[in-house]
């Protein structure tokens, strides 16, 4: 959090808004607008903002530890090359730059549900502009006003 804080205007949505999802996205846009209306030369921190829903988490919550207790039961069964292969077949992202421009591209397509549907002309219009060089590589920069994670604590089992 940057050192002014907080901008508690958004206390008024409470006077006239019952929804708590109205109310959280009020505080979390109330927030990301108060520093980007308050940016300077001199001050231009970098503000990151979100809610969630944490009702939704549940099933995620479940699955995640499916896959833990599959995985601590494959360690235990010397099975861990196994599950070393099966990570180094996983596609990463952002560990590194892309060395070329070309590769950010491509790197970005992957990403897409139906890479075969993209229009390359257009799709690299569209991207340039998050594209940035920096140090010798190629990074996909994408400014958002607000973004933070609520998490939610659990014992241990």
């Amino acid at each position: 959090e940057p050192g002014r804080g907080w901008d508690y205007t958004f206390l008024n949505v409470l006077n006239s808004e019952e929804d708590a999802g109205e109310v959280v996205s009020a505080i979390v846009d109330a927030y990301g607008s108060y520093y980007e209306n308050n940016r300077t030369q001199f001050f231009d921190p970098d503000v990151t903002l979100a809610a969630m829903d944490l009702s939704k988490t549940d099933d995620v919550l479940r699955a995640f530890d499916a896959l833990l207790s599959a995985m601590d039961r494959g360690i235990g069964e010397g099975q861990y090359a196994l599950l070393n292969r099966a990570r180094s077949r996983t596609k990463a992202f952002g560990l590194s730059a892309a060395d070329t421009k070309e590769e950010a591209y491509d790197d970005l397509v992957c990403l897409s549900r139906h890479p075969e549907c993209v229009e390359p002309v257009q799709f690299r219009k569209n991207v340039d502009q998050f594209l940035t060089e920096k140090d010798g590589g190629w990074y996909f920069f994408l400014p958002t006003q607000t973004d933070v994670t609520w998490f939610e604590t659990r014992p241990e089992k």
